[in-house]
C-alpha cells in the first residue's frame, strides 16, 4: 500500500510511488547532485591553488608563496602542510612574529608534528628567545625519539650555542646514531663535523698589541 510521506513539521508531503513522490525523489537527487559538484569543484580549485603556492615556495619564491598558501588555508582549514609551509615561508622572509603566531596553530593542531616544533623553534630561535626554543626541540626529539634525528641535531646546535657542551653533546651522539642506523652518510659525516667542533677547545680572544715605547 502506497507509504503517505510527511515533512519534519508532520505536514503531508507526497505519496511513496505516485508520480509527486517520483517528482519530489528526482529533485531532491538533482540538489544532492548539484552540491557534490559544487563541492566537487571547490576541491579541486584548491588542489590546484596549493599546488600553485608549492611550485612558488619550492623556487625560493616565498614573497608570492605566502598570499597562496594563505588562499588555501581560507579555503581549507585542515590543511596542515600549506599552515607549515606558510610558517617557513615567513621565517625565510624574516616576519617572525607572523610565522610564530602560524606555526602555534600547527602545534595546536597537531601536536605530535615533529616539523611544526621544529620550525616554531627556529622561528623563536631567529627571534632571541633561546630557551623558547629549546624547549619546541626537545618537545621534537621527545615524540618519536628513534625516528627523527634532525630533530636531536637541531636540539643540539641549539644547546651548543648556549653553552651546554654536554647536552648538546649528547644530542648530536643520538643523532648521528639515527642517521647511521638508518645509512645516511652525508648526515652521519656532518655530525661528526658537528660533534668534533664541541670537542675543540675556543679559540683564545688575540689580545691587542700594545703600542711599543717611543724613546726620545
Amino acid at each position: 500500500m502506497p507509504r503517505l510521506l510527511h515533512t519534519s513539521s508532520g505536514m503531508p508531503l507526497a505519496l511513496e510511488g505516485s508520480p509527486a513522490f517520483d517528482w519530489l525523489a528526482a529533485g531532491v537527487v538533482a540538489l544532492l547532485l548539484t552540491l557534490a559538484i559544487g563541492l566537487l569543484a571547490r576541491s579541486v580549485a584548491t588542489a590546484s591553488l596549493f599546488n600553485r603556492a608549492l611550485a612558488r615556495y619550492r623556487q625560493g619564491d616565498y614573497e608570492h608563496a605566502i598570499p597562496l598558501l594563505e588562499q588555501t588555508i581560507a579555503r581549507q582549514r585542515s590543511n596542515d602542510m600549506a599552515r607549515l609551509l606558510l610558517g617557513d615561508a615567513l621565517i625565510q622572509q624574516n616576519r617572525l612574529e607572523e610565522a610564530v603566531e602560524v606555526l602555534r596553530q600547527s602545534v595546536a593542531r597537531s601536536p605530535q608534528n615533529v616539523d611544526a616544533h621544529l620550525s616554531l623553534g627556529k622561528a623563536k630561535l631567529q627571534q632571541g628567545n633561546p630557551d623558547s626554543a629549546i624547549a619546541e626541540f626537545q618537545q621534537a626529539a621527545s615524540i618519536k625519539p628513534s625516528r627523527y634525528p634532525e630533530a636531536h641535531r637541531v636540539l643540539g646546535l641549539a644547546l651548543q650555542q648556549q653553552g651546554e657542551a654536554e647536552r648538546a653533546r649528547e644530542a648530536l651522539e643520538r643523532a648521528r646514531a639515527i642517521y647511521a642506523a638508518n645509512g645516511v652518510e652525508a648526515m652521519v659525516a656532518a655530525v661528526d663535523r658537528e660533534l668534533q667542533q664541541l670537542a675543540e677547545p675556543p679559540s683564545p680572544a688575540a689580545e691587542d698589541a700594545e703600542p711599543s715605547e717611543q724613546h726620545s
